[in-house]
């Protein structure tokens, strides 16, 4: 038991500052916006002091107060808090007026014309002339009131920011009190008996105040603030109000610094035991429960009826005496000791599997983290424990009946962390308390002093900082935590972003009844939801820092919201139309959740928005330029399954700088096109998934995706259509966890790894299943802002998600009942279940149409090809002769039967010509339709490399022993023989199917698969199918494939290219060794489904040659157990892996052809790490671009020039070439030209190599783009090499490291000519030396000094290389020079 002088109780300051903010909550359905507003009341006077006044008063001696409130019209109730100003005098020259210049802000989501404010005048009167013995006694009077319409709907109301001019609004001040509003009916305008004084009135200025939204989670809503109240947690930075002394806090809050803190090893001890405790508790709700029926029915509940504890919760929050700053946080806590066990007989429950508690202490297994806690000594955490208990409901007729829940609130707590020093080894211990008592929440709680067993002893927890944690690895030494008023200390503190959860409230589906035990304003927590529980039992990350320190680690920042909010971006909004609920997304990646399997989750269906906002351009120094000046973009990104996306390009706003001096970002806006929309600025591209419409088990997979990947968005320039970088987004923060929509607002970090000229490419697979590369430099080439949203939609039926998607057990079909007879198209278009036993016949002629048109041209041919001159003009004349019979009178019998006969002949060679089709075709046909009666057909929908399992059971019809014979010609199909492998399929997908082994065994000359079967003895056939064909996709492709931009609408779905992948259909003949027959056929239909990316791969490689590429990889998987190996779905790409050791790095080798520039190949290459190669552990994208190859050689800090061909296509073409270095790679001509049909343009490019790679080359690249219809039309791989210069002098220079300020240094230099030359100057690091005259112009041997800037900043440099180039008008270098610089 703790020692009570050991424990801490509540700090008397914070309780007396929370026993001073009561507030009257709103009506929950009085809210009418989503989001709190703030709002800026400025008063300015009041008027006509006198007409107000009482007789017995005299305003000389009297002063006068404010006070206001906020009062909703339609539920007859005053909310929030009454404001009191302090006391005025009035104005010495107009004794009639008060000149208040008050600014009052205050938040409200009550946005109402129901809303009204309510201002009433007081006047505090002393007594006239009293006598010396009297004490001198204030007085109170109201003088009268009034009111105004905040939100009327017809005003739009302007911000403080804006410099308009806002017009002034007045409150006619009217005789009584404000309590006539209880009795008044809407409208209040039109009720006579309210009697307003003559000219009284105050007028005041209304303005909307964006700038208090950061500060708004600090105050208490529909509550009022002057500009000089301070709530704990805003930094005390004010701004003078003009004509006063008064300062404002509000007009530019600031929050005070903030640091990460943590709660752990929480534990509250009890005086007895926990089951003493607990089954005290049930009793006394037992015992209040049955008070409130009469005496027979409380004899009959205490009889029936027991209660029993569900749930034991912990509420911690951050407090500033107002309200709670951030969501508070809920958590379970656990006996120290519990066992498993079944009591019969207990007051927790009858025959209930319940647990054996021991012990006097319930436990928090996990940390609490508070990412934003104001290093302000008023600021609190708050503990308050409450008990959830369940009792049974027994009725006469059922055994058991409904249960009722009901929340009992025990004891709450606080503890102000920065308000005394502390030590982090310490653990704190804090005095609980409970009852009828001021406590946060107002609510009401356990009394503890009943009796000794229910009392709880002490609540004891450690608490420490980031900072603490960081000093502790540091040093060994004890970290102190001080106090707020030491200012050498409130540096260590880190200022954390701000992360605060929203979640909405989710009720539970049972009742719950609340006793007068408990708190009695109804704020308590709801349980029974799952999707609740799952959001509560979030555990917090460790703050420690990781493992290690890849070189590829995106930052992932907030957006620059203060910009970027006051554009005007679509709002994400839910399937109802409110908006979507904002997530911190730091915090979100923090968190080790996985996503939660809901079975019952209403609204399965999922909507994705990718929201492109702006982009930040980076910070570059004299040394790095940006390749080119950005003035469009476009993205080109995977997302899950759908087809690859390719946006429309989107152009960028002008460069501007904030007062920092640091560049804002730049607003994407779309560039006119047919969907261009002038009132939206960014780019959005939806993705719908629906799980009634894929395939089975697919919600499963799409929530891990979104748990352990990162979206790869390529960013490409519009202009010059190369390559910008690369931003990775995690989707962790999409997942709902069971809220309609939320949204994620992050800033991304847009790098490029140049890994082209690199041979082996070393890497890792990092937890979000992305590619970390190892060793390669990695550029930073700006910032990506963008928002992501996840809506949920009701799909059109609710399936269940949860576990893993059993494949089918398939029966075959040897019964014959299912073949109906008909022709062959009948029976394969035909649907079983509405099937009928008729056949309709079918005319000869449709049916055999082709065959009788095709005989019947062929005999024709026949006949002619016999036929002489002399018999062909026979036959002219006997048909002239008897159209001449014709026309003479009617035909003779004779005749009649000629022509009769010759109707008859056609007719009956068609008949003749389908007989004898039908008897060359019958064999055939019934063999067909009697090998389709034994054919079952099956479905199955493979991911690229995944392997499916398909069980067909077949059984022996015959009454004998038959060897029955396994077949299949498609490769990606094969039977398993093995029975380990076997049991490692049904395992993975928890099958419960026996296993037979050793059953199979091969034929000696075909090597096809047999087995045994007795008489009418059934077995399982196990078949493995694993594809890694993806139809056309991986083929060679024209670049303007994967440029252009996609031509599907707005919103995509996952079937689109599940449309575009292979199909094919795969059959399993199982045939009697003795006679080949056939007993059974499997009909195998194969739809292939698109895979998940992990990594995208982009090679620039020269056109027409192999690309050779190794890619190692460090050990991953389960060492020791795993099989490395790698496939790929292009038969014209050779790849293999290697992995001797188990802790030996995995090397992937790769080759693969080249096309001509412009063409693109693209091949997926899937990594396995299993026992059996069946599920991939990565899935690689490859982008091969060919390109032209040109050599060039340089000289370092020279300039080569050299031509580049371009030749024409059939058509005529506006080309305009660009560089991917422009500062490095110059081209001319720099504007477009036309080049005709068929004729060749020859370029000119300069390159100055600004970097000594010694044997290794530097790639740089051009593209030529068709600016009519811009499209890609050649790109050219420029491989650069740089030697050394020739050094021609040499110096040692030391500077002293400690160097303020500009250190100038010479050197001669004199004309080696004979005439006037002029001569330019450059260095290699312009950042560290600058020139006194970048140009010399010198006579013929004159000679000269040349003034040498160093600029200060780079002593950590310590020993640097600097080289001097003289070079001629030309660009020709003279001279060089080197300077060995050292920082002494």
């Amino acid at each position: 038991m703790a020692n009570d002088s050991s424990k801490k109780h509540v700090n008397q300051q914070w309780l007396k500052l929370l026993s001073n903010t009561l507030e009257i909550e709103a009506f929950p359905d009085s809210s009418s916006l989503p989001y709190s507003l703030g709002y800026q009341i400025f008063f300015e006077n009041i008027t006509s002091l006198r007409a107000m006044s009482f007789s017995s008063l005299d305003v000389h001696d009297c002063e006068y107060q404010l006070r206001l409130t906020l009062f909703d019209v339609v539920h007859k109730r005053f909310i929030g808090r009454t404001f009191c100003s302090k006391f005025y005098n009035p104005d010495s020259d107009q004794r009639q007026e008060v000149a208040l210049k008050l600014p009052v802000y205050f938040h409200t989501t009550v946005a109402d014309k129901n809303l009204i404010m309510v201002a009433e005048i007081v006047a505090k009167t002393f007594p006239k002339n009293p006598m010396p013995e009297d004490t001198t006694t204030e007085k109170l009077a109201s003088l009268g009131w009034g009111y105004h319409r905040l939100f009327p709907p017809t005003d739009k109301l302007a911000d403080v920011s804006y410099d308009i001019s806002s017009s002034t609004k007045k409150i006619d001040l009217i005789r009584g009190t404000p309590k006539a509003l209880f009795y008044l009916e809407e409208p209040l305008e039109a009720n006579v008996a309210l009697r307003k004084s003559p000219g009284s009135m105050v007028t005041f200025t209304l303005l909307k105040h964006a700038a208090l939204s950061p500060v708004s989670h600090l105050m208490q809503e529909n509550v009022f603030y002057a500009g000089y109240d301070r709530v704990p947690g805003l930094k005390h930075e004010a701004v003078r109000i003009p004509g006063t002394d008064e300062y404002d806090l509000y007009l530019q809050p600031h929050l005070l610094e903030s640091a990460t803190g943590y709660v752990d090893n929480l534990t509250i001890r009890f005086a007895t035991s926990i089951q003493k405790f607990e089954s005290e508790l049930c009793r006394l709700v037992l015992n209040q429960q049955a008070d409130e029926d009469d005496d027979d029915g409380a004899t009959m509940f205490k009889e029936k009826n027991s209660a029993y504890v569900t749930e034991r919760r912990i509420e911690v929050g951050v407090h500033n005496g107002h309200c709670f700053i951030q969501t508070p946080q809920h958590a379970y806590l656990e006996p120290e000791n519990c066992d498993v066990a079944l009591t019969k007989n207990s007051s927790f429950g009858k025959g209930r599997k319940k647990f054996a508690i021991s012990g006097t202490c319930l436990v928090l297994r996990s940390r609490l983290q508070f990412s934003k806690f104001p290093i302000d000594p008023k600021v609190a955490l708050v503990f308050k424990l409450h008990y959830l208990l369940t009792i049974p409901r027994y009725t006469e007729h059922a055994k058991f009946g409904n249960c009722q829940t009901l929340a009992v609130m025990i004891a709450w707590t606080s503890w102000n962390p920065f308000h005394t020093a502390m030590h982090y080894e310490d653990p704190v211990s804090l005095h609980v308390y409970g009852g009828a008592q001021i406590s946060p929440s107002r609510q009401l709680f356990y009394n503890l002093g009943l009796k000794e067993k229910c009392r709880i002893d002490a609540l004891s927890f450690n608490f420490l900082t980031e900072a603490q944690i960081k000093q502790q690895k540091r040093s060994p030494s004890r970290s102190v935590l001080y106090d707020q008023t030491i200012p050498s200390r409130q540096a260590s503190f880190k200022q954390e972003e701000i992360s605060q959860h929203q979640y909405r409230d989710q009720r539970s589906p049972q009742r719950e009844r609340r006793v007068p035990i408990m708190s009695a304003s109804g704020s308590s927590f709801d349980g029974g939801s799952p999707i609740f529980e799952n959001m509560m039992e979030e555990s917090s990350p460790s703050p420690l820092p990781p493992a290690r320190n890849m070189n590829r680690s995106p930052s992932y920042r907030r957006t620059p919201i203060p910009y970027i909010s006051g554009s005007n971006f679509p709002e994400i909004v839910d399937s109802k139309g409110h908006p979507a609920v904002d997530v911190d997304y730091n915090t979100t990646l923090a968190s080790n959740i996985l996503p939660n399997i809901l079975t019952n989750e209403v609204l399965q269906a999922s909507e994705i928005v990718f929201q492109f906002q702006a982009f930040c351009d980076p910070a570059y120094d004299d040394r790095e330029h940006p390749s080119s000046s950005i003035q469009s973009l476009f993205f080109t990104f995977q997302f899950y399954r759908f087809e690859p996306v390719s946006t429309q390009r989107v152009s960028l706003g002008a460069v501007e700088l904030n007062e920092h001096g640091s560049v804002k970002p730049r607003l994407l806006r779309k560039i006119e096109t047919s969907d261009y929309d002038a009132d939206h600025s960014g780019l959005e591209v939806r993705f719908f998934f629906d799980p009634t419409s894929i395939r089975p088990g697919e919600t499963k997979s799409f929530l891990n995706y979104l748990a352990t990947n990162s979206l790869v968005i390529d960013v490409w320039n519009g202009e010059n259509l190369m390559l910008v970088g690369t931003a990775s987004l995690p989707l962790r923060g999409l997942l709902r966890h069971g809220r309609p929509a939320i949204s994620v607002s992050c800033g991304l970090d847009v790098s490029h790894t140049d890994y082209d000229g690199e041979n082996v490419i070393s890497a890792e697979i990092v937890e979000d299943s992305s590619v970390c590369f190892l060793g390669l430099p990695t550029l930073q080439r700006g910032k990506l802002c963008m928002r992501a949203g996840h809506i949920g939609h009701k799909g059109e039926r609710i399936m269940s998600i949860g576990g893993n998607q059993r494949p089918p057990l398939i029966d075959a079909d040897i019964s014959r009942k299912s073949f109906y007879g008909g022709t062959i198209s009948s029976i394969v278009t035909r649907d079983t279940s509405k099937i009928t036993r008729k056949v309709k016949p079918e005319k000869v002629k449709d049916a055999f149409k082709q065959i009788v048109d095709y005989h019947a041209s062929s005999v024709g041919d026949k006949a002619s090809q016999h036929l002489n001159e002399v018999e062909l003009r026979k036959l002219e004349r006997m048909k002239a002769v008897r159209e001449a019979e014709s026309l003479n009178g009617p035909p003779t019998p004779g005749q009649r039967a000629i022509l009769k006969n010759q109707q008859k002949t056609p007719q009956i060679r068609d008949l003749l010509t389908v007989m004898d089709y039908r008897n060359d075709l019958r064999d055939d046909q019934i063999s067909e339709m009697l090998l389709m009666s034994i054919t079952t057909t099956h479905s199955i929908y493979p991911v690229l490399g995944v392997a499916e399992l398909i069980e067909f059971r077949i059984s022996n019809p015959f009454d004998t022993d038959e060897t029955i014979t396994v077949t299949c010609t498609d490769t990606d199909l094969r039977l398993i023989t093995d029975g380990k492998e076997w049991q490692y399929f049904k395992e993975h997908y928890g099958l419960t199917t026996p296993i037979e082994e050793n059953i199979f065994t091969f034929d000696a000359l075909t090597g096809h698969p047999q087995f045994l079967l007795h008489p009418k003895e059934s077995v399982i056939l196990p078949f493995r199918y694993q594809g890694f064909a993806s139809s056309e996709m991986s083929k060679s492709r024209q670049v303007s494939d994967y440029f252009n931009p996609s031509s599907k609408g707005p919103t995509r779905t996952v079937e689109n290219l599940a449309r575009e992948m292979l199909r094919k259909n795969i059959q399993v003949v199982l045939r009697s060794k003795t006679d080949s027959r056939p007993i059974s056929i499997l009909n195998l239909k194969v739809e292939s489904q698109p895979p998940v990316i992990n990594q995208t791969f982009r090679f620039f490689h020269p056109e027409n040659t192999f690309m050779k590429k190794c890619i190692r990889l460090q050990p991953f998987g389960k060492l020791g157990e795993e099989k490395f190996h790698v496939e790929c779905d292009d038969i014209e790409v050779v790849c293999h892996s290697r992995a001797t050791r188990p802790d030996d790095p995995r090397e992937i080798y790769i080759k693969a052809p080249c096309g001509e520039s412009p063409h693109v190949r693209m091949f997926f290459l899937t990594i396995y790490s299993d026992k059996y190669t069946a599920y991939p552990s990565q899935v690689w994208r490859f982008f091969l671009h060919g390109m032209q190859r040109v050599d060039v050689s340089c000289v370092y800090g020279q300039i080569s020039k050299l031509p580049v061909l371009i030749r024409g296509s059939s058509t005529d073409r506006l080309l305009q070439c660009f560089s991917s270095q422009p500062y490095e790679m110059k081209i001319y001509p720099k504007e477009p030209f036309v080049i005709s049909t068929k004729n060749k343009a020859e370029v000119e490019v300069s390159v100055k190599s600004r970097f000594i790679q010694g044997k290794k080359t530097r790639h740089l690249y051009i593209n030529v783009v068709d600016n009519e219809f811009h499209q890609l039309y050649r790109s050219c791989l420029v491989v650069v090499k740089t030697e050394e210069p020739i050094i021609t002098k040499e110096f040692n220079l030391s500077i002293s490291k400690d160097l303020t300020s500009t250190c100038n240094k010479m050197i001669s230099y004199t004309n080696p000519y004979a005439c006037h030359k002029l001569f330019h100057l450059s260095t290699s690091r312009s950042d560290l030396l600058k020139f006194r005259e970048d140009i010399l112009k010198l006579s013929s041997r004159q000679k000269t000094n040349i003034g040498l800037r160093f600029q200060p900043g780079f002593a950590v440099l310590k020993k640097v290389p600097v080289y001097v180039f003289i070079n001629d008008e030309h660009g020709q270098n003279e001279e060089s020079f080197l300077i060995n610089l050292a920082f002494v």
